[in-house]
């Protein structure tokens, strides 16, 4: 069972944060999950917006082993890289 989820859809309020998983039911129906935010209180969440959206159980049990990268982080790289090419680019 996944312990920890990560928020991937960079429109989300919670995006890139990694958040406690309590339930992957949620009394909201089978699209939702449960998460305690870092303030300790507990939030409905679309699993779309997750990680968890595109594993399967298989895949949620062997995700502790994967290395995780928040979308905060991805996005400064991509940026970092795109103004490093692009004088490459102008040659």
């Amino acid at each position: 069972m996944v312990s920890h989820l990560t928020v991937i859809d960079p429109r989300h309020g919670l995006a890139g944060q990694r958040l406690e998983l309590v339930s992957s039911r949620s009394a909201r129906g089978r699209a939702f999950v449960v998460v305690r935010l870092p303030d300790g209180r507990r939030r409905s969440i679309r699993r779309s917006v997750t990680d968890l959206a595109a594993a399967s159980p298989e895949e949620q049990g062997a995700s502790k082993a994967l290395a995780r990268i928040n979308v905060r982080t991805l996005l400064t790289l991509l940026h970092n890289l795109n103004s490093t090419l692009a004088p490459l680019s102008r040659r």
